[in-house]
């Protein structure tokens, strides 16, 4: 794993393959080998072990570095997925939910505007608008209800009654 972003609810690692090429003095390289992407849905988890222990019940995964220490997904329900998308495909295109995901609250597109825009055309309510991924990504339920309450505005209304003060509060 080289590096490690997060989309939304995703966690997103590139892989790289590492090479020992004797024609550059040995020298590693690093060459693109895709992503590992992970969705840990409501009770996955990652547990990281420096001393050898049995796997419980709900281990999914198991990976292992070079000196034998273990990352384990840990998912009591099994509603996590884990996806290995190999190099030169687009992570996007393979897994629908990633590719289809609005801006995030603290993106330069997340403004008034838009989400005026987005409200205004839904008649569902309030929390179920703001738990949508498709419209505001990363949002779970934890800080759809709090965001409500903060600015004041019962879950169960309707997003396209949501009057302009109240946008600029819940925003």
């Amino acid at each position: 794993v080289s590096e490690w972003k997060r989309r939304g609810k995703y966690l997103i690692a590139s892989l790289n393959k590492q090479s020992n090429f004797p024609e550059n003095n040995n020298c590693l390289t690093n060459k693109n080998n895709g992503y590992l992407i992970i969705h840990l849905r409501m009770t996955g988890y990652f547990n990281w072990l420096e001393v050898k222990q049995p796997p419980c019940k709900y281990t999914r995964v198991r990976f292992f570095d070079k000196n034998k220490k273990e990352l384990r997904f840990v998912d009591m329900r099994s509603f996590g997925q884990i996806w290995w998308v190999k190099e030169g495909l687009n992570p996007k295109e393979i897994i629908s939910g990633l590719g289809s995901l609005g801006p995030e609250p603290f993106e330069e597109d997340f403004t008034l505007k838009y989400l005026k825009r987005e409200f205004s055309r839904r008649t569902k309510s309030i929390k179920s608008v703001l738990l949508d991924q498709k419209i505001i990504a990363g949002l779970g339920n934890i800080y759809a209800d709090e965001s409500l309450f903060e600015a004041g505005i019962s879950p169960t209304r309707s997003a396209k009654t949501i009057k302009q003060k109240e946008l600029i509060k819940l925003r």
